[in-house]
């Protein structure tokens, strides 16, 4: 019988450790990063968040063609120019428009639009109540436009 020399030679580094087997009861991996929407700092590195989540999370926070990987994703609430009688109703629809992708693919129900236009005209925001259909959960999330 001939001899098995590992390629790295008869050394501590030809030596390998057996692959061990991973118990399928183990917690997956999270899918997406738990970003909080006001400041977009990462809430946790242990635990994700549900995609769907995610996804509406960045369709109301990552502004629409700032990237190669968001031509199709995102708001334009960027577009709004002024603040006046017709940005409420305006900013409603580019949000809606945000949401589009997403209720037209049935991820999420659509509970609440409510958007609030400061007199002063500096700042908006959007508050959005929505079921995930996926996962069945309930989330509310506010956003300020701007």
């Amino acid at each position: 019988m001939t001899p098995v020399i590992p390629p790295a030679g008869v050394s501590a580094a030809g030596t390998w450790a057996p692959v061990v087997f991973v118990s399928p009861g183990s917690p997956p991996a999270y899918l997406a990063d738990w970003i909080d929407a006001q400041t977009g700092d990462l809430e946790s590195i242990l635990t994700g968040i549900d995609p769907v989540d995610s996804m509406v999370q960045l369709a109301v926070t990552i502004e629409r063609g700032t990237g190669a990987a968001v031509t199709d994703v995102g708001h334009r609430f960027r577009t709004v120019k002024k603040v006046d009688d017709s940005t409420p109703s305006l900013l409603r629809s580019l949000a809606e428009e945000a949401l589009s992708s997403l209720l037209q693919r049935k991820l999420i129900r659509l509970e609440r639009l409510d958007v609030e236009a400061d007199p002063d005209g500096d700042l908006g925001a959007i508050f959005l109540a929505y079921s995930n259909l996926l996962s069945g959960t309930r989330r509310e999330l506010r956003v300020a436009v701007g």
